[in-house]
């Protein structure tokens, strides 16, 4: 290699500049080539993630989140009675249950989760009562299982009069469009799917318009109202 470079000397600089030749050039794909495969042979792996403690070692995973961090699916557990629970599943805080949305459930399964990991979706129900006793959960780590149909009823005010929502079969990566299967309001199995996504550029406009007409809208301190701080 010392004297290759040697060799190269005199045809690196011209008109008083460096430049690259084309062996150089050559060379340093190679060695690019090179890195990049070492590099991604030590990242790769592979390994069991394990199952929930308590009854038959099983464990079934449905989605893997987009960015990789997070897989999500079902496991045979102690709390389910011998049954199935919904996990999460992350590299540093490993395989976790995520319970039921009834005290009577013995059956929960997670489906989809959105990109980063944060948001889950699936279906749990007891399985002494099928299909009457399923319905489609969301999860998150600060409010746990809650039954998907009311979450979208109350935060988000969506009419589903007359539905009953048995499963949450996938989630969009930003969490915003849910779809899933359940009973309609004629009592037919349909898929549905649910976007909360509703809040447009319009409607944010139309709110601040309106907060400033009636002098409503939150300034920068406890207590100050538009015309507080216009003033």
């Amino acid at each position: 290699m010392a004297f290759f470079m040697e060799e190269r000397r005199g045809e690196m600089k011209k008109n008083g500049h460096l430049f690259m030749t084309t062996d150089m050039l050559v060379l340093g794909v190679i060695f690019t080539i090179m890195f990049l495969l070492t590099n991604t042979a030590e990242a790769a792996f592979f390994k069991g993630i394990g199952d929930l403690p308590g009854a038959k070692f099983d464990s079934i995973a449905t989605e893997v989140s987009a960015d990789g961090s997070t897989v999500v699916g079902f496991s045979s557990s102690s709390s389910a009675s011998g049954q199935w629970e919904a996990f999460r599943w992350t590299e540093s805080g490993g395989m976790q249950g995520l319970g039921y949305w009834r005290e009577t459930d013995n059956w929960g399964q997670a489906n989809a989760v959105t990109a980063d990991g944060s948001i889950v979706v699936g279906y749990s129900y007891n399985d002494g009562d099928l299909p009457n006793s399923q319905r489609a959960f969301i999860w998150d780590a600060v409010n746990g299982m809650r039954n998907l149909k009311s979450v979208l009823e109350n935060e988000f005010g969506l009419d589903l009069t007359g539905w009953t929502l048995y499963r949450a079969k996938d989630i969009a990566d930003d969490g915003l469009t849910i779809a899933g299967y359940g009973i309609n309001p004629d009592g037919n199995r349909e898929d549905w799917i649910a976007n909360i996504s509703f809040l447009t550029v319009d409607d944010i406009l139309n709110y601040f318009d309106e907060s400033v007409a009636n002098g409503t809208l939150t300034g920068v301190g406890p207590g100050d109202t538009a015309d507080d701080n216009l003033n």
